[in-house]
């Protein structure tokens, strides 16, 4: 038998005073409660109760243990109490492993100083980096992460879709250009001066598709260079045509300072997640974090 339990049997026997009223309390047969009585008894070989067929009384040594059995339940009642207000309580540090640079910078430090503002007992712990983090192994509570996902055994809940795509300055779209330097197909972007984001998982070899059919180009890239803003930058300054995540330019496209190159073929679509490792016992921190990041992406992203 579970010892724990049958102390804490114990005690609601002798609270209640007799055998059928703690039966009924705790929802057990009155044979279960004095078999469990009997368990301890025979662990501790002394006697606890005195009982006859009316009435009930504790022994000398039943007393001792019913006062040192009340007060370790009443600790331990303490402490789960205690762990479930801690659990429900939105505050503590939240450790979140971010995307280094661009993404983090334009997108997610406005939502961290939103968060920190209405939970003004969370504290952040975020380390921006692009490279694989196992958020498990390395004790981190939640990560942010753009593209395609691996197989995981993380939780991982979408908050925005995300997609590569080719694009260049409205100045050096309509500067003079020879014939065969017109971007209407894939193809044409080897007349260009490429500016490559190195952060491209496939390298030099840009993929587009279009209604099922693929084609694959291989860039000589004039400038390659692994950031997102500096890519930004340098297509901005018309020193030639480039990929980069479109969350990069939205501004820019909608200002028409950038336009959007050959929109009609995809090279990359995907999206952006908020993973964390178990959906059973998640703190009130965490449960927050993904509510929030959720909504904010929902009302400023897409």
């Amino acid at each position: 038998m579970d010892k724990l339990n049958c102390m804490k049997i114990f005690c609601k026997v002798v609270k209640e005073g007799n055998f059928s009223s703690a039966a009924r309390n705790l929802k057990m047969s009155k044979v279960m409660v004095s078999r469990s009585i009997g368990y301890l008894e025979e662990d501790l070989g002394t006697r606890l109760l005195q009982r006859t067929t009316r009435k009930m009384s504790m022994t000398d040594d039943g007393k001792s243990y019913y006062e040192r059995c009340q007060a370790l339940i009443d600790e331990l009642d303490a402490l789960d109490m205690a762990m479930k207000d801690n659990a429900q309580s939105i505050k503590g540090k939240l450790r979140i492993a971010a995307p280094s640079e661009a993404f983090t910078s334009l997108h997610l430090l406005p939502f961290f100083r939103k968060l920190i503002e209405n939970f003004p007992e969370v504290s952040l712990d975020i380390n921006m980096s692009d490279r694989h983090i196992d958020i498990v192994e390395e004790g981190f509570d939640v990560a942010i992460r753009i593209g395609e996902l691996a197989d995981s055994s993380l939780i991982a809940k979408k908050i925005a879709n995300v997609e590569t795509i080719l694009c260049a300055s409205s100045d050096y779209v309509n500067r003079p250009i020879t014939e065969n330097a017109v971007i209407s197909h894939p193809h044409d972007i080897m007349n260009h001066s490429f500016i490559l984001d190195s952060n491209y998982r496939n390298g030099h070899q840009i993929n587009f598709t279009k209604n099922g059919n693929s084609i694959s180009v291989k860039v000589d890239s004039r400038i390659s260079v692994n950031s997102a803003i500096a890519t930004r930058n340098l297509i901005n300054h018309n020193i030639g045509i480039g990929i980069t995540p479109d969350f990069m330019m939205k501004d820019d496209i909608k200002a028409k300072h950038i336009v959007r190159l050959l929109p009609d073929w995809k090279i990359n679509q995907g999206g952006i997640y908020v993973m964390y490792s178990n959906r059973k016992h998640l703190s009130a921190k965490v449960k927050c974090f993904v509510s929030e990041v959720s909504q904010h992406f929902s009302k400023h992203f897409n």
